[in-house]
């Protein structure tokens, strides 16, 4: 499938402050360097509340979902920041802090020099992300001003933007996670220049993907977004035959999202099915495995966004997401836990071929589905089916293995102790899945 991205960038040939510079060349270069470098540590340092940054990480070339930080740089003679993630939260508390400093490597850098949960999370190796998740801690600053600060990742290249906060950067995550549970729609259309455009949002990835009702893949533009606390931001202006769109608004009460006086209008798919909806008790059937039925629950994870189903295992709880674009659960491949002995296990979806090999794959893109019988009965019956991302195979199973390994030797196993099995003893789960809903009197 290909994609494009569309872009307005302000492209800086040089690096350069908010203040008129004259007679550059009568100075050394490292004096005006170090002009400059003041020059940014007086506008980084003077916001009361701090900084919002629009935060990208990227992954083979592919510039991936936003998230959000807020930064309050101390004065220079301490050298803290204080960070916060809408997400990534330290150990001992909501906000965490670290040492900072500005610098100069071909041209001025700003650099979180000690570790910090919050802002090295993208950018630390693990076992499941061997390369990091392309993050960033060190950045190029290309422009310093009083309404904005531009950056550029020296690892991933991406622009990174910093923008001063109006309110202190406590209240500002609140609404910018109140926002994200808010924000559920999937499928918008709006009527522009020369006809119907149709906009998909992924919030679980936090793309946004548009183009003409009825477009070819090719023609289909995928843009990254950050959540606001008024809806959402792109990564950069998208000018999408002849209109620019950069921020949008949420409206609960319409259900629309409107941008530069374009509104978008919610389109619901047959078989629509609310989030509230899925929450509850099952009864899970696994067809050739023989799994079940088996007593299950899906309960609230991350509302409006994820779920985790509880009763396959106790010692692992298998995470589903919502599609809100379909009114769906989505089942994918997924990091279920590492054992004790240190085994790294992964639930992968797994396309069966005569009931023993097959096709599988740990991409998380990978998976399952569901279809519900009726979506106007209390007890409906989810069917799980294919998602529709594994080339040339139809995904209607899921397979266990151990990839510890896999990241240094190219190898997978099933060595991993049988504690961690479905019942009956089993490292897979043989389709079909279907999952029969509980209604409690």
């Amino acid at each position: 499938m290909k994609t494009k991205y569309i872009f307005v960038f302000a492209v800086l040939a040089v690096v350069i402050s908010c203040q008129k510079q004259e007679k550059v060349f009568d100075e050394p270069s490292s004096t005006r360097m170090e002009k400059f470098l003041d020059n940014v540590q007086e506008v980084i340092s003077k916001p009361q509340n701090g900084w919002y940054v629009a935060y990208y990480t990227k992954n083979q070339n592919v510039i991936g979902g936003g998230s959000t930080y807020t930064i309050k740089f101390d004065k220079p003679a301490a050298g803290k920041a204080t960070i916060f993630h809408e997400e990534v939260q330290p150990a001992e508390g909501w906000g965490d802090s670290c040492n900072y400093k500005l610098t100069r490597d071909d041209g001025p850098v700003l650099t979180f020099d000690t570790y910090n949960v919050a802002m090295h999370y993208f950018s630390t190796s693990s076992s499941e992300y061997y390369q990091s998740r392309g993050g960033d801690f060190e950045f190029d600053i290309l422009s310093a001003c009083a309404d904005s600060v531009v950056m550029r990742g020296k690892r991933s290249h991406n622009y990174y933007k910093m923008y001063p906060l109006e309110e202190d950067a406590d209240s500002y995550m609140e609404k910018v996670h109140d926002m994200s549970q808010r924000l559920s729609l999937g499928i918008v259309t709006a009527e522009i220049t020369g006809g119907l455009v149709e906009m998909s949002l992924n919030y679980n990835t936090r793309t946004l993907s548009i183009g003409r009702k009825d477009s070819s893949q090719s023609e289909i533009v995928n843009v990254p977004f950050i959540v606001t606390p008024t809806g959402f931001k792109l990564y950069e202006t998208l000018d999408f035959q002849g209109v620019k769109f950069k921020d949008f608004v949420f409206d609960d009460e319409s259900m629309t999202l409107s941008s530069n006086g374009i509104v978008f209008n919610q389109v619901i798919p047959e078989g629509y099915m609310r989030y509230e909806r899925f929450l509850g008790k099952y009864k899970m059937t696994v067809g050739a495995t023989g799994v079940g039925p088996l007593n299950v629950e899906i309960v609230q994870d991350v509302n409006k966004r994820s779920y985790k189903l509880k009763g396959v295992n106790p010692k692992y709880d298998i995470a589903l997401t919502y599609n809100a674009g379909q009114g769906a659960l989505n089942w994918m491949s997924q990091n279920v836990g590492t054992t004790e002995q240190g085994h790294v296990i992964w639930l992968c979806g797994w396309a069966v071929l005569n009931n023993q090999g097959g096709t599988f794959s740990w991409l998380p893109t990978v998976g399952m589905r569901s279809v519900a019988d009726d979506v106007n009965k209390d007890d409906f019956v989810l069917s799980m089916v294919d998602f529709g991302t594994l080339s040339g195979s139809m995904v209607d199973s899921f397979i266990m293995f151990d990839l510890t390994e896999y990241q240094t030797s190219g190898t997978v196993n099933t060595s991993f102790p049988q504690s961690w099995y479905f019942p009956g003893g089993n490292y897979r789960l043989t389709g079909p899945i279907t999952l029969a809903k509980i209604v409690e009197e």
